[in-house]
């Protein structure tokens, strides 16, 4: 039986890393993203590995396309595929609680076309020849 791999974004607090630490103990193998400079994705990282699982920070902006196809393919790199998307954004989360802090600078759109990204980066990928990855 082959172990799924999952990315969680968001994942260096709260829900996104509660999400993370779930499928780890469902038995899946977990890339972690957050934005740079997050020193708890490292954290998060050992907790998924010391539930015997395979982990992988990836600091990244997911409100950039050109990231958002390194996060997929670094994944799929480095832990072998990419099955389970969990696009879960804090910095959202916090924008919304806080909507006069300068935080809510981005658009309701940017935040769909960042999900978009992921989404669509995984797809194309997985569309791809084996050979062309």
């Amino acid at each position: 039986m082959t172990t799924k791999v999952a990315l969680v974004t968001g994942a260096a607090r709260g829900i996104g890393r509660a999400i993370a630490l779930r499928l780890a103990e469902d038995g899946l193998d977990v890339a972690v993203n957050d934005l740079p400079n997050t020193p708890e994705l490292d954290d998060v990282v050992r907790e998924i590995e010391n539930k015997g699982r395979r982990s992988l920070a990836i600091p990244a902006d997911v409100s950039l396309e050109e990231d958002v196809e390194k996060i997929i393919q670094q994944v799929v790199q480095k832990l072998g595929s990419l099955d389970v998307v969990s696009p879960f954004d804090r910095q959202r989360q916090h924008a919304l609680t806080f909507k006069r802090t300068i935080r809510w600078s981005r658009t309701r759109e940017q935040w769909f076309m960042c999900r978009f990204w992921i989404v669509s980066s995984h797809f194309n990928r997985a569309q791809e020849p084996s050979s062309k990855r």
